[in-house]
Protein backbone atom coordinates (compact mmCIF):
# COMPACT_ATOMS: atom_id res chain seq x y z
CA UNK A 1 0.00 0.00 0.00
CA UNK A 2 1.57 3.69 -0.86
CA UNK A 3 1.63 6.17 1.30
CA UNK A 4 -0.97 8.49 -0.23
CA UNK A 5 -3.35 5.09 0.02
CA UNK A 6 -2.49 4.64 3.30
CA UNK A 7 -3.39 8.43 3.96
CA UNK A 8 -7.38 8.27 2.33
CA UNK A 9 -7.77 5.39 4.51
CA UNK A 10 -6.63 7.41 7.42
CA UNK A 11 -8.22 10.25 7.50
CA UNK A 12 -11.91 8.55 6.31
CA UNK A 13 -11.18 6.65 9.17
CA UNK A 14 -9.99 8.99 11.72
CA UNK A 15 -13.28 10.98 10.87
CA UNK A 16 -15.18 7.67 11.48
CA UNK A 17 -13.55 7.76 14.58
CA UNK A 18 -14.16 11.07 15.86
CA UNK A 19 -18.13 10.53 15.38
CA UNK A 20 -18.54 6.83 16.95
CA UNK A 21 -20.23 6.12 20.54
CA UNK A 22 -19.91 2.32 20.34
CA UNK A 23 -16.71 1.30 22.64
CA UNK A 24 -16.43 -1.53 20.24
CA UNK A 25 -16.15 0.48 17.16
CA UNK A 26 -13.16 2.43 18.38
CA UNK A 27 -11.45 -0.63 19.71
CA UNK A 28 -11.55 -2.08 16.11
CA UNK A 29 -10.82 1.31 15.07
CA UNK A 30 -7.56 1.27 16.83
CA UNK A 31 -6.70 -2.07 15.40
CA UNK A 32 -6.93 -0.62 12.29
CA UNK A 33 -5.11 2.26 12.79
CA UNK A 34 -2.30 0.35 13.54
CA UNK A 35 -2.57 -1.89 10.68
CA UNK A 36 -2.64 1.68 8.41
CA UNK A 37 0.24 2.82 10.54
CA UNK A 38 2.41 0.37 9.09
CA UNK A 39 2.05 1.08 5.94
CA UNK A 40 2.96 4.62 6.58
CA UNK A 41 6.34 7.25 6.45
CA UNK A 42 7.31 7.81 9.85
CA UNK A 43 6.82 11.37 9.31
CA UNK A 44 3.22 10.30 8.89
CA UNK A 45 2.80 8.41 11.66
CA UNK A 46 4.21 11.11 13.77
CA UNK A 47 2.43 14.30 12.27
CA UNK A 48 -1.15 12.57 11.63
CA UNK A 49 -1.90 9.38 13.03
CA UNK A 50 -0.55 9.97 16.67
CA UNK A 51 -2.82 12.88 17.46
CA UNK A 52 -5.44 10.91 17.00
CA UNK A 53 -4.44 8.69 19.32
CA UNK A 54 -3.78 11.43 21.69
CA UNK A 55 -7.92 12.31 21.54
CA UNK A 56 -8.69 9.10 22.13
CA UNK A 57 -6.68 8.91 24.94
CA UNK A 58 -9.93 11.02 26.90
CA UNK A 59 -12.43 8.23 25.79
CA UNK A 60 -14.38 7.64 28.94
CA UNK A 61 -14.56 4.23 28.19
CA UNK A 62 -11.41 2.76 30.25
CA UNK A 63 -10.76 -0.07 28.12
CA UNK A 64 -10.39 2.49 24.95
CA UNK A 65 -8.18 4.33 26.74
CA UNK A 66 -6.41 0.99 27.63
CA UNK A 67 -6.37 -0.16 24.05
CA UNK A 68 -5.15 3.00 23.05
CA UNK A 69 -2.19 3.46 25.18
CA UNK A 70 -1.21 -0.33 23.99
CA UNK A 71 -1.87 1.03 20.15
CA UNK A 72 0.24 3.86 20.89
CA UNK A 73 3.06 2.06 22.46
CA UNK A 74 2.65 -0.26 19.68
CA UNK A 75 2.69 2.75 16.65
CA UNK A 76 5.61 4.57 18.32
CA UNK A 77 7.92 1.88 18.64
CA UNK A 78 7.61 1.20 14.61
CA UNK A 79 8.95 4.79 13.90
CA UNK A 80 12.98 4.37 12.39
CA UNK A 81 13.51 8.02 11.67
CA UNK A 82 12.05 10.88 13.01
CA UNK A 83 12.16 14.99 11.83
CA UNK A 84 13.58 17.67 13.94
CA UNK A 85 10.50 18.85 14.60
CA UNK A 86 9.69 15.59 16.27
CA UNK A 87 13.02 15.59 18.24
CA UNK A 88 11.37 16.38 21.55
CA UNK A 89 7.89 14.89 20.51
CA UNK A 90 7.98 12.61 24.29
CA UNK A 91 9.27 14.86 27.41
CA UNK A 92 7.04 17.60 25.27
CA UNK A 93 3.67 15.98 23.96
CA UNK A 94 3.63 12.20 24.55
CA UNK A 95 4.46 11.36 28.17
CA UNK A 96 2.74 14.97 29.34
CA UNK A 97 -0.56 13.16 27.88
CA UNK A 98 0.10 9.57 29.14
CA UNK A 99 1.06 11.17 32.90
CA UNK A 100 -2.86 10.82 33.92
CA UNK A 101 -2.74 7.19 33.28
CA UNK A 102 -0.39 6.24 36.52
CA UNK A 103 -3.62 6.99 38.36
CA UNK A 104 -6.39 6.65 36.20
CA UNK A 105 -9.56 5.20 38.18
CA UNK A 106 -9.92 2.04 36.66
CA UNK A 107 -7.30 -0.47 37.00
CA UNK A 108 -6.95 -1.87 33.63
CA UNK A 109 -5.66 1.21 32.75
CA UNK A 110 -3.07 1.71 35.25
CA UNK A 111 -2.24 -2.15 34.50
CA UNK A 112 -1.92 -1.49 30.30
CA UNK A 113 0.26 1.39 31.25
CA UNK A 114 2.70 0.10 33.98
CA UNK A 115 3.24 -2.53 30.68
CA UNK A 116 3.74 0.12 28.47
CA UNK A 117 5.58 2.44 30.03
CA UNK A 118 8.80 0.64 29.28
CA UNK A 119 7.91 0.40 25.89
CA UNK A 120 7.41 4.18 25.98
CA UNK A 121 10.77 4.77 27.76
CA UNK A 122 12.61 2.85 25.49
CA UNK A 123 11.35 4.53 22.40
CA UNK A 124 11.57 7.39 24.04
CA UNK A 125 15.65 7.19 24.35
CA UNK A 126 15.90 6.00 20.62
CA UNK A 127 14.45 9.11 19.70
CA UNK A 128 16.52 11.39 21.41
CA UNK A 129 19.68 9.32 19.91
CA UNK A 130 18.26 9.60 16.02
CA UNK A 131 17.92 13.55 17.01
CA UNK A 132 21.54 13.59 18.01
CA UNK A 133 20.98 16.87 20.00
CA UNK A 134 21.07 18.05 23.53
CA UNK A 135 21.16 14.47 24.19
CA UNK A 136 22.05 15.04 28.11
CA UNK A 137 19.79 17.69 29.54
CA UNK A 138 16.70 16.34 27.31
CA UNK A 139 18.07 12.83 28.62
CA UNK A 140 17.93 13.93 32.37
CA UNK A 141 14.39 15.25 31.80
CA UNK A 142 12.69 12.61 30.00
CA UNK A 143 14.01 9.62 32.96
CA UNK A 144 12.70 12.47 35.77
CA UNK A 145 9.14 12.38 33.85
CA UNK A 146 9.55 8.85 33.41
CA UNK A 147 10.55 8.45 37.33
CA UNK A 148 7.65 9.74 38.79
CA UNK A 149 5.71 7.86 36.46
CA UNK A 150 6.68 4.99 37.84
CA UNK A 151 7.17 5.84 41.05
CA UNK A 152 3.44 6.03 41.12
CA UNK A 153 2.89 3.14 39.75
CA UNK A 154 5.31 1.04 42.46
CA UNK A 155 3.46 2.09 44.79
CA UNK A 156 0.21 1.43 43.52
CA UNK A 157 -2.66 0.14 45.91
CA UNK A 158 -3.23 -2.90 43.63
CA UNK A 159 -0.48 -5.61 43.17
CA UNK A 160 -1.39 -6.45 39.72
CA UNK A 161 -0.42 -3.30 38.52
CA UNK A 162 2.59 -3.64 40.20
CA UNK A 163 2.91 -7.49 38.48
CA UNK A 164 2.40 -5.33 35.17
CA UNK A 165 5.41 -2.92 36.12
CA UNK A 166 7.44 -5.68 36.70
CA UNK A 167 6.71 -7.93 33.63
CA UNK A 168 9.97 -5.23 32.16
CA UNK A 169 11.65 -4.59 34.87
CA UNK A 170 15.10 -5.32 33.53
CA UNK A 171 14.69 -2.93 30.83
CA UNK A 172 13.50 -0.35 32.82
CA UNK A 173 16.88 -0.74 34.90
CA UNK A 174 18.94 -0.56 31.95
CA UNK A 175 16.89 2.86 30.89
CA UNK A 176 17.40 4.51 34.32
CA UNK A 177 20.90 3.22 34.49
CA UNK A 178 22.66 1.55 37.82
CA UNK A 179 22.09 4.30 40.48
CA UNK A 180 18.74 5.56 39.25
CA UNK A 181 17.62 2.10 39.09
CA UNK A 182 18.75 1.36 42.66
CA UNK A 183 17.38 4.75 43.99
CA UNK A 184 13.70 4.35 42.12
CA UNK A 185 13.08 0.97 42.02
CA UNK A 186 15.32 -1.41 44.13
CA UNK A 187 14.08 0.73 47.44
CA UNK A 188 10.22 -0.11 46.44
CA UNK A 189 11.04 -3.87 45.39
CA UNK A 190 12.06 -4.39 48.61
CA UNK A 191 9.06 -3.87 49.97
CA UNK A 192 7.05 -6.63 47.86
CA UNK A 193 8.94 -9.06 49.25
CA UNK A 194 6.34 -8.55 52.49
CA UNK A 195 3.33 -8.16 50.55
CA UNK A 196 0.49 -10.65 51.24
CA UNK A 197 0.56 -11.70 46.89
CA UNK A 198 2.81 -14.33 47.01
CA UNK A 199 2.59 -13.26 43.37
CA UNK A 200 4.23 -10.11 43.95
CA UNK A 201 6.53 -11.64 46.22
Amino acid sequence: MKDDGALIFLSLLCATVRNTAYPSSKLHALDMLLAIGQHLEDEFKLDRLVPYLIALLDDEVGLVRASTVKTLANLLSLVETITPFNATIFPEYIMPKLRKFATDPEILVRMTYAQCITTFAETALRFLELAQASHDSTLHELQSIIQEQVTTLLIDSESAVKRALLSNITSLCIFFGRQKANDVLLSHMITYLNDRDWMLR
